[in-house]
């Protein structure tokens, strides 16, 4: 059977899509993606609003400004700790003044709204940006304070940085998150529970989603 039969004739939750299902982050679909995690896998009718048979969900990192002056992660051959990074900076620096606005005006060409997880650092360095982007009508997700893994935290200081990061959103946007994308998609034990505890409603990764009400 071909690929294309094969998904016409084959209900989209028999067929392991529940990944695609779970990675919805935007408002529109909030309802959706905090019941997935109680919706069975196997399920007559239509799962989706208005019958759609798959969901795609596009997201925005919004993380430049806030990586290491040494170390980050960028196209150039790596360099020694000892030395600043400065091509890397610059990088970095393209995708905040260029890379998010020009990603803004597709989104407001395609009339696609999109849920950007935020690091509170960049946030405080880039406030205006992050405004920009909620006037916009896109939503502002929790993505940590800094690039310091969550997954190395004490239980403290994991929810002291989602604390922070909350705090720096807000400021700048005007909007709470109730959204929250882990480092790597890398939480701890304490991940959820500690989200809940801070009024968040889902946190996306390739495997769970859950529901703070």
């Amino acid at each position: 059977m071909k690929r294309r039969d094969f998904m016409k004739s084959t209900p989209a939750s028999a067929i392991g899509l529940g990944a695609v299902a779970r990675l919805l982050t935007t408002d529109a679909f909030g309802k959706e993606a905090a019941t997935m995690s109680s919706a069975p896998m196997h399920s007559e009718g239509s799962f989706w609003p208005d019958g759609a048979r798959l969901a795609v969900s596009i997201s925005m990192q919004f993380e430049a400004g806030a990586q290491p002056e040494r170390g980050a992660e960028s196209p150039f051959p790596p360099l020694e700790p000892k030395y600043p990074d400065l091509p890397a900076q610059t990088w970095y620096a393209y995708g905040v003044k260029e890379g998010i606005p020009r990603l803004l005006d597709l989104w407001d060409r395609k009339k696609i709204k999109v849920t950007s997880h935020m690091v509170g650092q960049a946030v405080d360095r880039n406030p205006q940006l992050a405004k920009e982007i909620v006037e916009r009508g896109h939503e502002a997700a929790g993505h940590g304070q800094t690039w310091a893994p969550q997954y190395s935290m004490s239980r403290e200081e994991e929810k002291a940085s989602y604390q922070a990061s909350v705090d720096s959103i807000e400021k700048a946007t005007g909007k709470r998150p109730v959204g929250f994308n882990a480092f790597w998609m890398r939480g701890t034990p304490n991940t959820l529970e500690i989200l809940q505890e801070l009024g968040f409603i889902y946190h996306i990764d390739d495997s769970y989603c859950f529901s703070g009400k």
